[in-house]
């Protein structure tokens, strides 16, 4: 008797245990889901001993500024956490309208962890929830047609339920077409609805018509004649320039630099970048690099080359970039480019636009000067300047920039460039007038000396 006592009271202990051990580890719930990872308890997933920022019962993380950040990944993860599918980082995210067999992990950091080049940087961990929303429940097959069925529900896409078979809707009733609908009418054959009619066809007074123009006699079949679609107009751009990385750096600086152009009719051929300090390069990629050796402001510039071999540009496609000086660096200044805009190789009077760049690594530059080889020069503390020329003819323009010395540089190079006005075409053939005496004169002289010649030449016979 005794032994049956201790044998039933280790049992119950057992028993006992079993349940504290299955309610203690049991992973917590939220929604139709469970969480499969929780801050502090790992695997278990019993409780949030982190607890900073993460709410396992309201299935949401927040924090005071933008440092959450959600993943989501197909199926349940086996080791527990899920880095696909990365959201924006914000100020709270939540498991809430998560679909069936997705695995969410909500992580909460001391700050946000990705700059504004997307590039992950190094942050603290403070709280992090990792929860499976569940199996996707199977779907029963349905019956195809001529299959047994008591309801619609039964039937596959497309079927209703006919006196206990799946049937075709639009002719349930018709022998001949249980399953398969009726072949549609053609135009001019004989209908009862517009379902009976083939497809751009609608049913009037017991006939299939064009929807076009039914009640037309011309037309009731063929339909008017379409009008042309015209061909677009050829269109080409440089749409922007965008300074991706190394910008703000300390000299020697790596500077990447990324354009964009479109081609409506092709594609581009060539990007021309000018960095601003006096070089530039000439490549197929969107995207270079360039190494600055000097420090200071660079106006970067880049051209388009489309389809057709023109060269494309616009203020959208400059960019300024920044390099920070160093203390053993040596004064550095010059005039880098000039760049003719807009208003080059027209007639007369045309106003032509000019961009002039160069850079002073002590203390920036003063002024912008041009010469527009037309006798006018104008300086301002702007690099871009505009001027009106009146005549045809061919002109050498020149920039230069005043460094924080007071030295002048440039109008050579890359600093110079030559601007075409065109002349007028010749629009008629020019007057030739009534012959003067001097012109009948040297007709008649010429006639007489062929006349002599001939007589000469029989006399000597």
């Amino acid at each position: 008797m005794k032994i049956f006592q201790s044998f039933f009271s280790i049992l119950l202990f057992a028993f006992v245990v079993l349940i504290f051990a299955t309610q203690v580890y049991a992973n917590l719930k939220y929604g139709s889901g469970e969480y499969v990872n929780i801050c502090g308890t790992g695997l278990a997933a019993t409780e949030n001993k982190c607890n900073k920022g993460c709410d396992t019962s309201s299935g949401t993380c927040s924090a005071s500024g933008n440092y959450v950040v959600k993943f989501t990944c197909n199926g349940r993860t086996s080791d527990g956490e899920c880095r696909s599918n990365e959201t924006s980082f914000s100020t709270s995210q939540s498991l809430s309208g998560t679909t069936c067999g997705k695995t969410v992990q909500i992580d909460v950091f001391d700050r946000t962890c990705r700059n504004q080049y997307g590039q992950w940087e190094t942050c603290a961990l403070q709280d992090y929830i990792v929860w499976y929303s569940g199996d996707c429940s199977t779907t029963t097959t349905q019956r195809s047609c001529n299959e047994s069925c008591s309801a619609n529900s039964d039937c596959g896409s497309g079927l209703t339920c006919y006196s206990g078979s799946c049937r075709n809707p639009s002719c349930a009733s018709q022998s001949s077409c249980q399953c398969s609908p009726p072949t549609p009418s053609a135009c001019n054959g004989s209908c009862a609805t517009n379902s009976d009619c083939a497809s751009g066809l609608v049913c009037r007074s017991g006939y299939c018509r064009n929807s076009i123009c039914d009640w037309k006699t011309s037309c009731q079949c063929d339909g008017p004649t379409p009008t042309p679609t015209p061909t677009p107009e050829y269109k080409s751009s440089c749409d922007s320039l965008q300074v991706v990385g190394g910008n703000n750096s300390n000299v020697p600086s790596t500077v990447t630099l990324r354009a964009r152009a479109s081609d409506n009719k092709g594609s581009i051929q060539r990007y021309r970048y000018y960095f601003g300090d006096g070089k530039q390069e000439e490549i197929t990629s969107v995207e270079i690099q360039h190494k600055y050796e000097t420090s200071g402001s660079f106006l970067a510039r880049v051209d388009a080359q489309d389809s057709r071999g023109n060269w494309k540009s616009s203020s959208s496609c400059e960019a300024w970039v920044y390099v920070n000086s160093s203390p053993v660096e040596s004064f550095k200044s010059d005039c880098s480019n000039l760049f003719v805009n807009g208003g080059n190789n027209n007639q007369p009077p045309t106003t032509v636009q000019f961009t002039l760049t160069g850079y002073d690594n002590k203390g920036g530059i003063n002024k912008y000067k041009l010469d527009f080889g037309n006798g006018i020069v104008k300086e301002t503390d702007g690099n871009t300047f505009e001027q009106r020329y009146d005549i045809a003819g061919t002109y050498v323009a020149r920039g230069y920039i005043r460094d924080n010395k007071g030295t002048w540089k440039g109008g050579t190079g890359s600093c110079s460039q030559t601007v075409y006005v065109n002349t007028k075409p010749l629009t008629q053939q020019p007057k030739t007038g009534t012959p003067t005496l001097l012109t009948l004169g040297a007709i008649g002289s010429g006639f007489m000396g062929v006349l002599l010649l001939t007589l000469k030449k029989r006399f000597v016979a």
